[in-house]
C-alpha cells in the first residue's frame, strides 16, 4: 500500500510501507530528518501518535532513500537503498535492525556502477537489485560477494556490458560479441 507522510522533520516519500515483526509499519523518506538527506520511519498502524524517525541518514550512510524497504524474517533485519551518498557517493544497501533501531551500511561500492533504485528482493541468503544504468546485480546478506549478474543493453553508453574492474575484463570479449550477458562472457 501506498501512504504519503509528511513527518515533523520535513520529508517527503515516494515509496510504500512494510510490516515490522514488532506491529509497526516502516518506510523511508528521500528527503527531510535532520540533515535533509532522508529518514527511516516507523508508524503505529491504528495511526495513534506520529510517525517516529528511526535513522536520519547524514550522506555518509546514504542519502535520497526513494525505494521501499524490504523485511527478511530470517534475519528479523530490513533492507534497503539509498540512491546517493555513502563512502563514494554512488548510494548504499543498508540494512536496518527494528529491535535495535540499528543501520548498518553493508555496501557503498557497485563495481564502478552506482545509485542503487527499485525494490530489493532478499532469496537464499542474497540480496538482488538494480542500478540506475541497467546493472542487476547479487550480493551476499552481509554486504559481501558484489556480484554483477546481467547488464541491460542500450541503457546508457556506461551500462552495457562495461568493465569497470579488472575482475570483469571477460566482459570486453562478450561487448565485442554484442552481448551483455556476463554469463556469455564465460
Amino acid at each position: 500500500p501506498f501512504v504519503e507522510v509528511r513527518l515533523q522533520e520535513g520529508g517527503s516519500t515516494l515509496s510504500g510501507i512494510v510490516p515490522g515483526p514488532n506491529g509497526l509499519l516502516y518506510g523511508v523518506t528521500y528527503d527531510g530528518g535532520t540533515s535533509g538527506k532522508g529518514t527511516l520511519y516507523s508508524i503505529d498502524p491504528a495511526l495513534s501518535g506520529d510517525a517516529v524517525v528511526r535513522h536520519n541518514f547524514d550522506g555518509t550512510d546514504g542519502q535520497v532513500p526513494y525505494d521501499e524497504l524490504v523485511f527478511d524474517p530470517d534475519s528479523g533485519l530490513f533492507y534497503g537503498t539509498t540512491s546517493q551518498g555513502g563512502v563514494n557517493g554512488v548510494g548504499t544497501i543498508f540494512s536496518f535492525n527494528p529491535a535495535t533501531n540499528q543501520l548498518a551500511t553493508l555496501l557503498s561500492y557497485f563495481d564502478g556502477y552506482s545509485h542503487p533504485l527499485g525494490p530489493l528482493v532478499i532469496h537464499n541468503g542474497f540480496i538482488y537489485g538494480s542500478l540506475w544504468n541497467g546493472l542487476i546485480f547479487r550480493v551476499a546478506i552481509d554486504g559481501t560477494g558484489f556480484t554483477p549478474l546481467y547488464a541491460m543493453s542500450g541503457t546508457s553508453e556506461f551500462s552495457c556490458c562495461t568493465p569497470r574492474s579488472s575482475a570483469r575484463c571477460a566482459w570486453r570479449a562478450a561487448r565485442a560479441r554484442g552481448c551483455c550477458s556476463p554469463a556469455a562472457a564465460r
